[in-house]
Protein backbone atom coordinates (compact mmCIF):
# COMPACT_ATOMS: atom_id res chain seq x y z
CA UNK A 1 0.00 0.00 0.00
CA UNK A 2 2.74 2.37 0.83
CA UNK A 3 3.89 1.99 -2.44
CA UNK A 4 1.07 3.79 -3.98
CA UNK A 5 1.78 7.00 -2.25
CA UNK A 6 3.34 9.64 -4.38
CA UNK A 7 6.72 10.81 -2.49
CA UNK A 8 6.38 13.08 0.08
CA UNK A 9 7.79 16.65 0.16
CA UNK A 10 8.74 17.63 3.47
CA UNK A 11 9.54 20.71 5.46
CA UNK A 12 11.28 22.18 8.49
CA UNK A 13 9.18 22.40 11.44
CA UNK A 14 11.42 25.77 12.66
CA UNK A 15 9.92 27.28 8.92
CA UNK A 16 6.55 25.97 9.65
CA UNK A 17 6.37 26.72 13.26
CA UNK A 18 8.74 29.98 13.04
CA UNK A 19 7.35 30.78 16.54
CA UNK A 20 7.60 27.54 18.37
CA UNK A 21 9.61 26.68 21.05
CA UNK A 22 12.43 24.73 20.17
CA UNK A 23 11.20 21.67 22.69
CA UNK A 24 8.11 21.94 20.74
CA UNK A 25 9.59 21.35 17.81
CA UNK A 26 12.02 18.39 18.78
CA UNK A 27 8.09 16.73 20.37
CA UNK A 28 6.16 17.33 16.87
CA UNK A 29 9.57 16.06 14.78
CA UNK A 30 9.67 12.80 17.23
CA UNK A 31 5.74 12.20 16.82
CA UNK A 32 5.81 12.73 12.96
CA UNK A 33 8.71 10.70 12.46
CA UNK A 34 7.55 8.60 9.04
CA UNK A 35 9.00 5.21 10.88
CA UNK A 36 6.86 3.47 13.66
CA UNK A 37 10.11 1.89 15.23
CA UNK A 38 11.89 5.60 15.33
CA UNK A 39 8.54 7.47 16.28
CA UNK A 40 7.71 8.06 20.04
CA UNK A 41 5.99 5.74 21.95
CA UNK A 42 3.62 7.03 24.09
CA UNK A 43 5.47 6.41 27.20
CA UNK A 44 8.21 8.27 25.48
CA UNK A 45 6.04 11.00 24.42
CA UNK A 46 4.81 11.94 28.17
CA UNK A 47 8.56 12.19 29.13
CA UNK A 48 9.76 14.20 26.37
CA UNK A 49 10.60 17.80 28.23
CA UNK A 50 8.18 19.78 26.39
CA UNK A 51 5.07 17.50 28.35
CA UNK A 52 7.02 17.87 31.70
CA UNK A 53 4.20 20.12 33.44
CA UNK A 54 1.99 17.50 32.60
CA UNK A 55 3.68 14.22 33.76
CA UNK A 56 3.04 12.61 36.50
CA UNK A 57 3.75 8.62 36.95
CA UNK A 58 1.52 8.72 39.55
CA UNK A 59 -1.37 8.84 37.70
CA UNK A 60 -0.34 7.42 34.19
CA UNK A 61 -1.05 3.82 34.33
CA UNK A 62 0.58 1.45 31.98
CA UNK A 63 -1.19 -1.21 29.59
CA UNK A 64 0.91 -4.87 30.19
CA UNK A 65 -0.72 -5.30 26.11
CA UNK A 66 0.10 -3.23 23.01
CA UNK A 67 -2.75 -1.66 21.72
CA UNK A 68 -3.79 -3.68 18.50
CA UNK A 69 -6.41 -1.78 16.11
CA UNK A 70 -8.87 -4.20 14.22
CA UNK A 71 -8.56 -2.61 10.71
CA UNK A 72 -6.69 -3.85 7.61
CA UNK A 73 -3.51 -2.13 6.91
CA UNK A 74 -3.21 -3.43 3.15
CA UNK A 75 -6.91 -1.75 2.65
CA UNK A 76 -7.56 1.92 2.06
CA UNK A 77 -10.22 3.23 3.30
CA UNK A 78 -11.36 7.24 3.54
CA UNK A 79 -10.80 8.84 6.84
CA UNK A 80 -14.78 8.71 7.14
CA UNK A 81 -14.03 4.86 7.01
CA UNK A 82 -11.66 4.51 9.44
CA UNK A 83 -13.28 6.62 12.16
CA UNK A 84 -15.75 4.90 11.91
CA UNK A 85 -14.44 1.58 12.17
CA UNK A 86 -12.49 2.43 15.22
CA UNK A 87 -15.52 3.94 16.65
CA UNK A 88 -17.12 0.57 16.46
CA UNK A 89 -14.12 -1.60 17.85
CA UNK A 90 -13.99 1.27 20.56
CA UNK A 91 -17.84 0.39 21.20
CA UNK A 92 -17.77 -2.96 21.48
CA UNK A 93 -14.49 -3.54 23.48
CA UNK A 94 -16.23 -1.09 25.86
CA UNK A 95 -19.11 -3.08 25.80
CA UNK A 96 -17.27 -6.55 26.79
CA UNK A 97 -15.66 -4.87 29.57
CA UNK A 98 -18.37 -3.64 30.89
CA UNK A 99 -20.15 -7.35 30.54
CA UNK A 100 -17.26 -9.09 31.86
CA UNK A 101 -17.09 -6.36 35.34
CA UNK A 102 -20.90 -6.91 35.62
CA UNK A 103 -20.31 -10.64 35.04
CA UNK A 104 -17.55 -10.57 37.78
CA UNK A 105 -19.52 -8.49 39.85
CA UNK A 106 -22.37 -10.48 40.07
CA UNK A 107 -20.34 -14.14 40.54
CA UNK A 108 -18.90 -12.46 43.60
CA UNK A 109 -22.05 -11.48 44.80
CA UNK A 110 -23.87 -14.91 44.33
CA UNK A 111 -20.71 -16.45 45.94
CA UNK A 112 -21.21 -14.58 48.96
CA UNK A 113 -25.39 -15.61 49.19
CA UNK A 114 -24.95 -19.28 50.64
CA UNK A 115 -22.22 -18.59 52.77
CA UNK A 116 -24.57 -15.66 54.41
CA UNK A 117 -27.93 -18.49 54.02
CA UNK A 118 -25.73 -21.06 55.84
CA UNK A 119 -24.56 -18.39 58.60
CA UNK A 120 -28.37 -17.54 59.42
CA UNK A 121 -29.29 -21.36 59.46
CA UNK A 122 -26.33 -21.74 62.06
CA UNK A 123 -27.81 -18.81 64.87
CA UNK A 124 -31.25 -20.53 64.17
CA UNK A 125 -30.07 -24.09 65.34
Amino acid sequence: MLNSLPPASTKEYTLVFPLAPADAVSFLQACFEFNPHKRLTAKEALRHPFLAQFHNPATEPESSVALQISVDDNTKYTAADYRERLYQDIARRKKASVAKKTAASSGAAAGSAPEAQQGAKKSKS
